[in-house]
């Protein structure tokens, strides 16, 4: 949830997503983001996703 609040008050070039997040796991707030609903930000921001399987 903070990333896509971050997202509208800052631009960023890239996004380092966590896969396993307790409130909205990281493939929801990839798809948020992909919208186009993130403010300043681009939807076509690079999303790179990580986990600790």
């Amino acid at each position: 949830m903070e990333v896509l609040e971050k997202l509208t008050q800052k631009r960023y070039d890239l996004i380092l997503m966590d896969v396993e997040m307790p409130v909205m796991n990281g493939i929801l707030a990839t798809r948020r983001v992909r919208s186009g609903n993130c403010g300043i930000n681009s939807p076509e921001i690079p999303i790179i996703a990580m986990t600790a399987l």
